[in-house]
This record gives structure tokens, C-alpha cells and sequence, in this order.
């Protein structure tokens, strides 16, 4: 891992930038107590990035999260940041009003139970060269995207239904409805979307949708553990979206037992924590 750390400043700003662009994550990557981070100022907008993500360079907030977020401690990569670019670490209380405000307010619309006297800041230059920098992301703007997300979600299950309706057709079923039901529509933790039953399999579907390349899914533990149940009558139906106002896609890939495949092969990668708070 040591040739994939940040050699200067200019290699902070850009994964100042990139983790900036994934407000999804924030909540993941920041963990239970992150205590150092890295700040940028453009035209008065404060930015910020965790140190265990920002002391790697060229890689996304995915890359990070499935290959390194468990491999290396915040110390380590403290370290690597300061001794790179020659900067020390300043405590919370004694960074400027400006960045201490803008931090408070930036980390408290996501995490709002943060313990603010842990953190301490690098603030970094301007860069010349620097790549476009989005605008800071609002919790209105958050909000957007996930309703995004959700469209996206229902978009998908839809292509992949009338999948399965075309499949069924296929086969000789002359009336697929009666052998498939939309199961999110009605019972939203089921685990999975679609149900098929037919007199020669049982498909449990679970329905993943993307707009983009990226070949990254994610799942919840309930799904998990339901598909892992369910083994041999288990699908994951991958759908790719090419027009999401219009609803237009296609089945990208379709895998059989998915559980058990990703296991086998070592794909799947655990990135949340449930606690249960001692009463």
C-alpha cells in the first residue's frame, strides 16, 4: 500500500475532491471516532476530507472502502500526511474561527453526535491545476440524489419484471402474472423484489440498479442473509439503466445463488457496523 499514498499537496487536493463528490459515504468512511482531517478553502466554501481516505491517492471512495478501510489505521495515515507535506496537525480549538465553524456545521448535518473536540485539521493551498470543484453539497441536494437512488431502484425492478414476463412468455407460460408477483410493492424487507413460481423453478429475485459502469453493489444484511437462505432459488437480477425518466434499461447479468457465488469467489466486503446499545 505504501506507493498508493499521497506524495503532496496537490495529490491531497484531489481526494479532498473526491471524497467530497460522495456524501453517500460520509457516514461510512468518517467510522465511530475520526479525529483527523484535511481542509481546503475555495472562494470562502470549506472543504473537507477524513486523513484514512485523503493520505491515498488515485483511488474512489469505493476502491477505498473495499480494499483499504479496514487495512490501515488512522494513525498511520496521519502520519503519512504530515510528513509528506510538512505540516503539523492543529487541534480544533486552535484552527481559525472559519474553519471551526465550517467543520461544525459540515460534519453535524451528517453526524450530528460527533464529539467536536476530538478533531484535529491540515488546512492545504490552492492549487493551480486543481480539478473543477463541485459545489458544496447541501442536505437538500442529498436529499435529491437519494430520491434519485430510489427512482432508480423502482425503475429497475420494473425492467427487471417485464423480464420476467417476456422469460415466462418464452418458456410457453401464456399467463405470466399468475406466476409472478411484485413483492417490494407490498412487503419492502422481504429481503428480495420479484417472486416467480412456476411448475418447473421458484425464482426469489433481489433487483440491483445502476446508471453508471461501476461494477459496485450494495446490500443489506436482511437481503444477505434471506439470499443465503433461499441458495440454489436465489437470483440477483443486475440492471442497467440507460433512461431513467423514461424508464428504459435492460438485464445486464443475472446470478444464480449470488450469496454463495461472492463468498466463493471472496467479492463481498462488510462496510457497516449494527450495535446494539447496552440498556
Amino acid at each position: 500500500m505504501r506507493n498508493n499514498y499521497v506524495n503532496d499537496e496537490a495529490d491531497l487536493f484531489n481526494s479532498i475532491i473526491e471524497f467530497h463528490n460522495k456524501p453517500e459515504h460520509w457516514r461510512t468512511l468518517l467510522g465511530s471516532s475520526p479525529k483527523y482531517f484535511l481542509n481546503y478553502e475555495d472562494n470562502g466554501e470549506h472543504y473537507f476530507g477524513i486523513s484514512k481516505f485523503c493520505a491515498f491517492k488515485d483511488i474512489s471512495v469505493e476502491d477505498y472502502i473495499k480494499i483499504y478501510k479496514n487495512k490501515t489505521g488512522g494513525g498511520t495515515t496521519q502520519n503519512v500526511i504530515r510528513n509528506r507535506i510538512e505540516k503539523e496537525w492543529i487541534p480544533r480549538d486552535k484552527v481559525s474561527s472559519k474553519v471551526r465553524n465550517a467543520f461544525d456545521d459540515w460534519i453535524k448535518e451528517f453526524y450530528p453526535n460527533y464529539n467536536l473536540s476530538k478533531a484535529s485539521f491540515i488546512s492545504i493551498s490552492t492549487q493551480k491545476n486543481r480539478k473543477r470543484m463541485q459545489r458544496r453539497i447541501t442536505p437538500e441536494t442529498l436529499k435529491k440524489k437519494l430520491d434519485q437512488q430510489i427512482i432508480n431502484g423502482i425503475v429497475g425492478e420494473n425492467i427487471a419484471y417485464q423480464y420476467e414476463f417476456d422469460r415466462l412468455i418464452k418458456n410457453g407460460f401464456a399467463n405470466p402474472k399468475k406466476h409472478i408477483t411484485h413483492t417490494s410493492k407490498s412487503f419492502v424487507n422481504a429481503g428480495f423484489d420479484i417472486l416467480t413460481e412456476t411448475s418447473k423453478e421458484t425464482r426469489y429475485i433481489e433487483v440491483k440498479s445502476t446508471t453508471t459502469l461501476d461494477n459496485t453493489l450494495f446490500l443489506s444484511e436482511n437481503e444477505v442473509e434471506t439470499l443465503r437462505d433461499l441458495g440454489e432459488q436465489s437470483y440477483l437480477y443486475l440492471v442497467k439503466i440507460t433512461d431513467s425518466k423514461n424508464g428504459i434499461g435492460y438485464v445486464d447479468k443475472i446470478i444464480n445463488n449470488p450469496i454463495e457465488e461472492f463468498e466463493k469467489k471472496n467479492l463481498m466486503i462488510s462496510i457497516a457496523y449494527k450495535v446494539v446499545i447496552p440498556k
